[in-house]
């Protein structure tokens, strides 16, 4: 209702939103930074919800612009601190993840340490390169 009701009449012409994917739980701003999957479904609402959303403020002639977080995973929760943990963390939507890997919320989103960027002379569970 905001771009219906204040942004469009007032001539705003876009608006940026945090990143949209399932991240850590928490309540502070930078939680929605810290990306477990690549699913829809975070603090912000649904896929649904946010398909709705930019509809309705591209009909009141405001566009929108979401941020992206593409290159990282959340940092795992006290729990997970070494790979042999498994995946005890769990995520807004509840999707599990742990030292460097997830579940992913739909399956082709899954991920291990091999696909992340590592130093190649230290170990792969705690060496970003």
């Amino acid at each position: 209702r905001e771009c219906q009701e204040f942004l469009g009449p007032n001539g705003v012409d876009a608006v940026q939103v945090s990143p949209v994917v399932e991240h850590i739980l928490g309540p502070n701003w930078w939680t929605k930074y810290q990306p477990v999957s690549f699913g829809l479904t975070s603090r912000s609402g649904t896929a649904e919800e946010l398909r709705s959303m930019v509809a309705e403020c591209r009909q009141a002639g405001v566009e929108v612009i979401v941020d992206v977080v593409l290159n990282h995973i959340a940092y795992p929760c006290q729990e997970a601190q070494y790979p042999e943990e498994g995946m005890p963390c769990v995520g807004w939507n509840g999707t599990r993840f742990g030292n460097r890997k997830t579940a992913g919320a739909h399956g082709w989103d899954a991920a291990g340490f091999e696909h992340f960027h590592h130093n190649q002379h230290g170990t792969p569970y705690f060496n970003c390169g």
